[in-house]
């Protein structure tokens, strides 16, 4: 995934080469992208949507602690930031939100290879989040056990959005079994995905729900222009290509409604789900 950002210092300000201890301004050029901190650990998010992610960091000399292993704190911080990363595939764009508590179990030392964070969300109650991750190692052995409670700073209405995220492989078990539902596809790297259509999405799934439609959703890509794997590459073209969020309709295990793409406001959600339902119910779209 690219991790740009817009990092503003004095270095950036014209005052040479001299070192600045703060305050800094950090913005990021995707809600969804790592920090600077975490560009210096090297990270990379391969996943994070529907509350889960999973990022990795190699390990690197500069991460090694005096007796040649992995430092504890490298892992404790891959394992927060996949989190915070879970948090962020939640929450609104520019929620602000910290870290108020952690607590991490070592399992096992790492002293090579690259190491794997897998985080998920398990509970909120609108201000406050708690998840869990594991770290593993490339023998896919737990490395960390890592827990932590996350509190959004200002007080403010948040409703996060739990959306199913399925993988390619499970549309087409779906799709086999005949199944009806509304898939969409989207880019994690996408403003029309995750800053305009995601708020506007809680009526227009509960309006799905409300015909009995289940909506699913798959994220293909990370990084503009380049696909999560062969398998999202080829199932995206199979629905019409690029072009996000695409909602597609699925019925019986066909695609009946493909070609809606970049619907993000909430009128014409509001159309999209009344064409949904009467395309399922059997009526002529529009009625």
């Amino acid at each position: 995934m690219k991790n740009e950002f817009l990092a503003l210092s004095p270095e950036t300000a014209g005052l040479g080469g001299r070192r600045s201890t703060g305050p800094h301004r950090v913005q990021l050029a995707q809600w969804i992208s790592l920090a600077p901190f975490e560009r210096f650990l090297n990270m990379t998010i391969h996943e994070a949507a529907g509350g889960k992610a999973v990022l990795s960091m190699p390990f690197l000399f500069d991460l090694a602690q005096g007796g040649g292993l992995m430092h504890g704190g490298a892992l404790v911080s891959l394992a927060d930031t996949a989190l915070v990363m879970a948090i962020k595939s939640l929450v609104p764009p520019d929620t602000p939100f910290v870290t108020a508590s952690f607590e991490a179990r070592y399992l096992r030392p790492l002293d090579r290879g690259t190491a794997t964070a897998k985080a998920h969300v398990h509970h909120h109650d609108g201000r406050t989040f708690t998840g869990a991750a594991i770290v593993f190692d490339e023998g896919d052995r737990p490395v960390l056990e890592f827990s932590s409670q996350f509190k959004i700073q200002r007080p403010r209405e948040i409703t996060p959005l739990f959306i199913s995220e399925l993988s390619p492989g499970d549309v087409r078990r779906r799709m086999a079994e005949r199944e009806t539902f509304v898939l969409n596809i989207i880019a994690s790297w996408c403003p029309d995905c995750t800053e305009r259509q995601r708020p506007r999405l809680p009526h227009f799934i509960e309006r799905l729900k409300a015909a009995e439609i289940p909506f699913h959703q798959m994220t293909v890509q990370h990084e503009k222009m380049r696909f999560i794997s062969n398998e999202h590459e080829a199932i995206t073209e199979e629905f019409g290509g690029q072009g996000y969020p695409r909602t597609v309709l699925i019925m019986d295990g066909k695609t009946r409604s493909r070609d809606n793409v970049e619907i993000v406001t909430r009128e014409g959600l509001e159309r999209l789900a009344e064409d949904f339902i009467a395309r399922v119910n059997g009526l002529p779209a529009g009625e």
